[in-house]
């Protein structure tokens, strides 16, 4: 099983530009928690790790707005990638890195 645990800097992909965010993983065996933290704010994150696959879950608040952030991706050492869907505001691509 990987370990997650830890700081996590983020690299999105928006249709539009790109953004620097920042996780922080608590793991609990599958179970992962912890918190997403954007330009905006920082807010809790829920989510799961099978195998090699992580699936992720959390809101951002922009402009009044509570924006659904659901990412999914694939473990490959100390780097995740995979694909982040904002819902009605499109798809994205993310990478991550272990600090």
């Amino acid at each position: 099983m990987y370990d997650l645990n830890g700081e996590w800097d983020v690299q999105i992909q928006f249709l539009c530009g790109g953004a620097q965010h920042n996780l922080r993983f608590e793991q609990d065996g599958e179970a992962l928690s912890g918190t997403y933290s954007s330009q905006y704010a920082t807010e809790p994150l829920s989510g799961n790790v099978r195998g090699n696959v992580v699936e992720l879950q959390t809101n951002v608040r922009f402009d009044g707005q509570n924006v659904g952030y659901r990412f999914e991706g694939v473990i490959n050492g100390n780097e995740i990638q995979g694909s982040l869907d904002l819902g009605e505001y499109w798809q994205a691509s993310w990478k991550a890195k272990k600090r």
